[in-house]
């Protein structure tokens, strides 16, 4: 065992007593080891003694609980640390009640209770948030002090951090049941409510679309519904529509109309800014937490406190932002620059957070970093509309947008250069054009922020020239994300790309059905005088052999697309986007077919050998065959080199499909004409061996002779009819099937 200098000694900031506990504890630990490992050895030499093995249980339960005994002298002596675990997972729980608050709020349904107003919940939230500052100020101090003032900071900051995020929330809740601007809710504001009521009841069963910047669809049924497409959720107003289309046939008065219109454009904005300023504080004290806990019991010029001194500085920044925040929630004026400032202040954090080397928890696709990269592009397309027309409610909307498109943004980029696939030197690329994205965007959103404060068309028309900054560095982005991808990367949204899948997939079924009928047999039957079997084998063989054609057909119609690609002559020029596009389409279309009637080839041929279909339907399948590799063959000649290798060598492929089709619709034919002379012959001999023809009754009467006349004609013109309309059907469904061939097919089939 160690000896007494490899026991812990009692550190500075630890009481003696309990110092003198874990060493006491551990020495009788050791001791107790050294029992249990001589009964075990004892044990070895005489297996059978029952008494030895008695005294090795008691050793071993004795083991057990001195080590309880340990650990319980250790979690007293880090009592600090222990409660400042248990005060981040409270932490944790209320950024994700905040987070469902945030939902519930954009969607409407956060409402208050007992009529109460953001007046009354003003003070409250002042005291919980001073009385925070002073619980930071002693968990930060109780990181050098002892474990029990560091228990007590953390348990007091966890709790004064529950009761203000509930103060909070009360407050964000009642915004809405004073104010009409800011009310989203199913009651609606006294006064313009009973005017939007009156309209919507006489508007009943009316569908419409907003003409307020087309933003939400509207359709009711005595209630109005409407979904605001600048947030998640849905949103439930009893509204009425300014403009609505189809109009409607009663006038809506205008002070509805102006009410719905405030409405839809500050839709809950004030509730989720106020609710995300108490989520930043949160964050911030959550990452204190975590700080002071790494900082415990170090010296003063440890990394660790300097970490510690600047997750301290963000808590009061954070705290001081929802101060302003909560100030200027009844002020018009200022609400919205104070939104843009705490948004400005968090990607600033979520920013630093991004620069740091610590390495993400989980790795994410560059393809999901370059999704990411369109919110940035909404967003600052609406930070450009907030500064050109400074209103408050658009700089409202433009902070809540951007923080999540921004933190979204950097979350992806740092997750998806960090996975293991990824070059270092595209790493750093990744990282620095994110770094430079947020940067620009920051510089357009200040730059709202001086115009909020003299809006000169100066400063305005300068607002193009930070837009173009972000948008450059967001391409540079997108490019880095592209290089994670490597070179065999495609689009997959490109129609020359899905074009040649569709190809590929065609082959692929192509090949099932091939080799479903490799495993086809005819079926047994007795021969007969009359007849052989070999025109069955003759048909299945012929399926096969067109199925094994079809399937190399797409596979050289792929390669020849592949070519017209790497030629230039599809894809590489942005005008003729529409018309490659087209051609893809006809091109996807041909393929399909092709794999339809190979398929429905293989279907009547696996029937007809079973005894289940006619060899009509046999023939008329592998015409559909021949007719649908010819159209693929006119897809491929639209845009392609006549003289290149893979056109020959796809024309060689539609010849041999075209020859082993013929095969079996001779095979097919042969059957079918074998079958008849046997009716026939069958026929012949039933009529020698009878004296009188029971086949038909002539009647002998006048009258009965013309009525059985009449009766052979009527059913001679029934069939004659049928045969006209299934031949208009077939007719109009080859017409119906005109209509969906692209372009290429239409003009060179004509």
């Amino acid at each position: 065992m160690a000896g007494p200098s490899c026991f812990p000694l009692p550190t500075p900031d630890l009481p003696p007593q309990i110092g003198f506990q874990i060493r006491t504890r551990v020495q009788d630990l050791g001791h107790g080891c050294i029992f249990l490992v001589q009964k075990a050895g004892a044990l070895q030499v005489c297996p059978t003694d029952s008494y030895t093995k008695r005294e090795l249980i008691e050793c071993a339960r004795a083991v057990t609980e001195k080590v309880s005994l340990v650990l319980s002298a250790l979690q007293a002596g880090n009592k600090g640390t222990q409660a400042c675990i248990t005060a981040a997972t409270a932490v944790s729980g209320i950024i994700a009640d905040l987070d469902t608050t945030i939902m519930f709020a954009t969607a409407g349904t956060l409402n208050a209770e007992n009529n109460e107003t953001f007046a009354d919940h003003r003070e409250n939230i002042l005291k919980t948030a001073k009385a925070l500052v002073e619980d930071t100020k002693l968990l930060v101090s109780g990181a050098a002090s002892t474990p029990d003032k560091l228990a007590q900071a953390a348990q007091s900051s966890a709790a004064t951090i529950t009761q203000l995020a509930e103060v909070v929330k009360l407050g964000a809740a009642s915004l809405g049941s004073d104010d009409p601007e800011t009310q989203v809710g199913t009651g609606g504001p006294r006064g313009p409510t009973d005017t939007v009521r009156q309209a919507s009841e006489e508007s009943k069963g009316k569908i419409g679309t907003l003409g307020v910047d087309n933003m939400c669809t509207v359709t009711w049924d005595g209630t109005v519904y409407a979904r605001c497409r600048q947030h998640t959720c849905p949103l439930r107003l009893p509204v009425v529509v300014p403009t609505v289309s189809p109009p409607l046939t009663s006038p809506i008065t205008a002070r509805a109309a102006l009410w719905f219109q405030r409405l839809t454009e500050t839709p809950c904005t004030l509730w989720v800014v106020l609710i995300n300023a108490i989520k930043d504080v949160a964050k911030a004290l959550s990452d204190l937490i975590g700080a002071t806990k790494g900082a415990a019991s170090k010296p003063a010029d440890d990394p660790s406190m300097y970490q510690l001194k600047g997750a301290a500085k963000v808590m009061v920044t954070n705290v001081t932002s929802l101060l302003k925040t909560v100030k200027a929630v009844e002020d018009e004026a200022t609400r919205g620059t104070r939104a843009l400032e705490a948004t400005i202040e968090y990607m600033k954090q979520e920013l630093t957070v991004f620069q740091s080397k610590e390495v993400p928890e989980k790795t994410s696709s560059p393809e999901e970093s370059i999704r990411m990269t369109k919110g940035i592009t909404m967003a600052t397309a609406k930070a450009v509309a907030a500064g050109n027309s400074c209103r408050q409610e658009d700089v409202i909307a433009t902070a809540n947008l951007s923080r999540k498109a921004v933190s979204d943004m950097l979350t992806a980029c740092k997750q998806a250069s960090y996975h293991p696939e990824v070059s270092e030197e595209v790493r750093t690329r990744a990282l620095r054009y994110g770094t430079e994205c947020t940067l620009g965007y920051l510089d357009l959103l200040e730059h709202v922020l001086v115009i909020l404060q003299k809006p000169t068309p100066e400063l305005k028309h300068q607002l193009a020239a930070f837009s173009k900054r972000v948008a450059g560095a967001v391409t540079e982005l997108i490019q880095a994300a592209e290089a994670m991808k490597g070179t065999e990367w495609v689009d997959p949204e490109d129609p020359t790309v899905i074009a040649e899948t569709e190809l590929l997939g065609a082959a692929a079924s192509i090949e099932a059905a091939a080799k479903k009928l490799e495993q086809l047999k005819p079926r047994a039957k007795p021969k007969q005088a009359d007849e052989t079997l070999d025109f069955e084998e003759q048909i299945l063989e012929a399926a096969k052999s067109i199925a094994a054609a079809t399937s190399a057909l797409v596979k050289s119609a792929s390669a020849a697309q592949r070519e017209l690609v790497a030629q230039g002559k599809v894809g590489s020029i942005p005008a003729n986007a529409a018309d490659d596009g087209q051609w893809s389409q006809g091109l996807i279309s041909a393929a399909r077919m092709v794999a339809a009637a190979t398929s429905s080839l293989c279907e009547a041929a696996n029937a007809s050998v079973q005894g289940h279909a006619s060899e009509e339907k046999l023939i008329s399948s592998a015409k559909q065959v021949a007719a649908s590799t010819a159209q693929l063959l006119v897809a491929c000649k639209v845009k392609a080199d006549q003289d290149s290798e893979a056109m020959r060598r796809l024309q060689v492929m539609v010849t041999d499909a075209g020859g082993k089709i013929l095969l079996l619709e001779r095979a097919a034919g042969n059957a079918v004409k074998r079958a008849s002379d046997n009716l026939v012959r069958a026929a012949q001999k039933a009529a020698f061996g009878k004296a009188d023809d029971d086949d038909v009754v002539v009647k002998t009467k006048f009258v009965g002779g013309i009525a059985q006349i009449i009766a052979a004609q009527e059913e001679m013109l029934k069939k004659e009819r049928e045969l006209e309309e299934a031949r208009k059907k077939l007719a109009q469904i080859r017409q119906q099937q005109y209509k969906f061939l692209p372009t290429e097919l239409r003009e060179d089939e004509g």
